[in-house]
């Protein structure tokens, strides 16, 4: 899952001013001492924040979630667990602070997922089958996760092959 990383803010240079004497020259040397160790602790800070951003980034999977009309991710991927029904659809995603790009839930037993909260999907409600997947882009300046939905349909779905039937069925 993919964050933005925050901006590079290295410590200020401390003031060294006219140095005249011995005693002004190891002062002025200390304190660019102190400023090395402060600029060091802030790149290691730094750096460590975007290798974990980019570690991160649409690699990792989750903690399962129940579903419920609100849920609140962790990672890139997590698995959708129980059912709904149309009337009490997922609608509110709540991501994590600095959060933007991509997210994949992938049903286990199938839910509804619909516009409202901050969800916005061009057909709603719609239903997600049992180990299928959505994609959804979380656009940070509107507060809104736009829907991939080319995989939902208005509800669970059974599909006939020969005389065996496949899918569920509400």
């Amino acid at each position: 899952m993919p964050y933005q990383t925050e901006e590079y803010t290295p410590p200020y240079l401390p003031p060294i001013g006219p140095i005249r004497t011995f005693e002004e020259v190891r002062a002025a040397v200390g304190r660019i001492m102190e400023y090395l160790q402060r600029l060091q602790a802030a790149d290691v800070s730094y750096f460590q924040l975007m290798r974990e951003n980019l570690n991160q980034s649409a690699t990792t999977q989750g903690p399962d979630i129940p579903v419920a009309p609100s849920i609140s991710i962790t990672r890139f991927m997590h698995v959708i667990t129980g059912t709904n029904t149309a009337g009490t659809p997922l609608t509110t995603i709540n991501p994590p602070m600095f959060f933007a790009g991509q997210l994949m839930l992938v049903a286990k037993d199938g839910f509804y997922l619909a516009t409202g909260g901050n969800v916005q999907m061009f057909q709603s409600p719609n239903y997600l089958n049992p180990t299928a997947n959505i994609m959804l882009t979380y656009v940070p300046s509107m507060n809104l996760w736009i829907a991939d939905t080319c995989r939902l349909h208005t509800g669970p779905s059974l599909i006939r092959v020969g005389r065996r039937d496949i899918g569920d069925t509400e």
